[in-house]
């Protein structure tokens, strides 16, 4: 009785939830009607696209959930689970094998797609779950309308070994650009260190509900801040294991006025733009999901990225820029790119014009801008561009009057200014730094490209959701400029050396043992070490000020990279988005 207590004590906190954000409320109930456990997201000819969403009664390690369907499904497919069999009218559902465990009084959310045939949706007819300690039976096709029920434990595991429907492990490209300048040796003047104790909220372990998120935005209606907001969503975050795992679902759509979907890529022997990861982005709907936003915010603007650091690891773009017939081509190819997927415009993320490449590369770029721009313009769609902060790099490949023409905004990379391949320890985005030759920071970037020739009104300030980690040569040397032997150890969600999320940030730091260095001068976001590992970062303090630089400065706004990095579903408990609501409040409540 008690489980029963909390599960509908859930509910009733859910329910609240739908109330109060309009969202539907399908998979998340207490009558026992197997379709309440069921969100359905999307369905075409054939095929339908869902969750199953069923609330943890107990602490549990692993699961075995049954289920049955009205009509046979030709392919049943979970996306952070096993099926077995994938056809039929009877499945046996089990967990990945990276699966760590859910705590009790969280949601359980599997992701599915299936097909089947003939006109009418298939439908849930009875749901259970086993969970080692205790069977869970939410519905049955005899009993459609009980709540659930709880009955002894079963010891027969399933009789049918689960097939894996992993997804594709296609690499996804990334945005971090090695520069080769030296790092600063001196730390700053202003800097205080404190030792993080365990704080005594632990991260949160409940499952991320479709709820729209409890913002200041969303509950006091403000108006479209004038300055933009730009915000990066990454397809790949989507194979993240457990609470990390992020989808379109996850988007905050009242925080940023620009999101752009990353990445298309080049086709190597087209040279046109085509779909990077076809599972993702289209059979199980990342675009339509994405552009479909506009529904409910037809104010914000959705666009498509093209690029990233990976795909520009070749030779393709140079061979596109160099040929005025091929240039030609992908211009007509990409109007019809963004009529077919409903894009709002497209974001250039070449990395770099004329980095190891033909040093012609500083004028055909802007060719290509000024091209794109007048095929865009009877369509409405906007052009951008994501570019280089580092001064050789900007002298090499951009020519800035030029291009300010044709963008319609400039997202200024203003991170990875250092990381670990480097071999001393510095943070990757500073604002400022003391020596007047080091021309790796915020402002020195921002400056640079407003002497050449940028619009203070185009420019928008990039911001990192993300920290550079490094692997300490002496572990009593932790200043910045103190030597470093390779990049920090991978975190648990990103699970990439040298890199974390500012939601595995905070995780860390929530766990204590770790000595903070903080600066009140606004000249850089903390530094933070614990035996080998140093960890720089943008907190909501800096993220704050970084707000406020572009207000003094009338810029044209700040951009993220990347939207999964922040603590997105506040398993710091500090609330969701942190880093990029704190800009958002900054930009906003001064421009009431």
């Amino acid at each position: 009785m008690a489980n029963l207590t909390l599960y509908l004590k859930i509910f009733v906190i859910i329910s609240s939830l739908s109330t109060a954000y309009g969202f539907s409320l399908q998979g998340i109930s207490s009558n026992g009607n197997c379709q309440e456990y069921v969100q359905i997201t999307s369905t075409w000819t054939g095929n339908m696209a869902g969750s199953l969403n069923l609330a943890v009664e107990n602490d549990m390690k692993t699961y075995s959930i049954s289920v049955t369907t009205d009509i046979p499904l030709k392919n049943f497919q979970l996306w952070n689970a096993d099926v077995s069999p994938n056809s039929g009218t009877s499945f046996t559902i089990t967990p990945k094998s990276w699966f760590s465990g859910q705590n009790a009084g969280s949601i359980l959310m599997l992701g599915f797609q299936v097909t089947f045939s003939g006109e009418n949706l298939p439908t849930f007819t009875s749901i259970s779950m086993d969970d080692g300690t205790a069977v869970t039976s939410f519905c049955s096709n005899s009993n459609p309308t009980a709540a659930p029920t709880t009955a002894a434990p079963t010891t027969e595991p399933p009789t049918t070994a689960a097939p894996t429907t992993a997804a594709p492990t296609t690499a996804a490209p990334t945005t971090a650009a090695p520069t080769t300048a030296a790092p600063t040796t001196a730390a700053p003047t202003t800097a205080t260190q404190t030792t993080a104790a365990p704080t005594t909220a632990a991260p949160s372990t409940a499952a991320p509900t479709t709820a729209a998120p409890t913002t200041t935005a969303e509950t006091a209606s403000p108006a479209k801040p004038m300055k933009k907001i730009v915000c990066y969503y990454p397809n790949w975050p989507f194979y993240r294991p457990g609470l990390g795992k992020y989808s379109v679902r996850d988007i905050d759509p009242t925080l940023c006025t620009h999101f752009i979907y990353s990445f298309a890529v080049l086709n190597q022997y087209s040279l046109i733009m085509e779909v990077f990861d076809t599972w993702v982005d289209l059979d199980l709907g990342g675009f339509r999901q994405f552009v479909s936003l506009k529904n409910q915010y037809p104010e914000k603007k959705f666009l498509i990225a093209l690029g990233g650091w990976n795909d520009s690891r070749t030779n393709k773009y140079s061979n596109l820029l160099k040929d005025a017939s091929k240039r030609a081509r992908f211009v007509s190819e990409s109007v019809k790119f963004l009529q077919e997927y409903g894009f709002d415009g497209l974001d250039l993320d070449y990395e770099y014009p004329a980095f190891e490449q033909d040093v012609s590369e500083k004028h055909t770029f802007a060719a290509w801008c000024k091209e794109l721009k007048e095929a865009f313009e009877p369509y409405g769609y906007e052009l951008t561009a994501a570019v280089a902060a580092g001064k050789d790099k900007i002298d090499a490949g951009y020519d800035v009057p030029e291009i300010s023409k044709y963008l319609d905004a400039i997202h200024i990379m203003s991170y990875d200014l250092h990381g670990s391949w480097e071999d001393t320890v510095n943070h990757h985005a500073p604002m400022t730094v003391e020596d007047p030759e080091d021309f790796l920071t915020v402002d020195y970037a921002v400056k640079y490209w407003l002497e050449l020739g940028c619009p203070k009104e185009k420019l928008i300030v990039g911001i990192p959701t993300y920290a550079r980690t490094f692997t300490l040569s002496d572990p009593a040397r932790t200043g910045i400029g103190a030597p470093a032997s390779g990049p920090g150890n991978m975190g648990p969600v990103t699970g990439a050396e040298g890199f974390l999320g500012y939601q595995e940030v905070c995780m860390m730091l929530a766990e204590g043992g770790w000595t903070v260095s903080e600066v009140t001068d606004g000249s850089r976001g903390p530094y933070a070490y614990k035996g080998n590992q140093w960890i720089g970062y943008d907190d909501v303090q800096t993220a704050k000020q970084k707000a406020q630089y572009v207000l003094d400065n009338d810029l044209g706004g700040a951009m993220f990279w990347d939207l999964p990095s922040d603590d997105f579903n506040s398993r710091c408990l500090t609330g969701r988005y942190p880093i990029i609501s704190a800009v958002y409040d900054t930009l906003t409540d001064n421009q009431q």
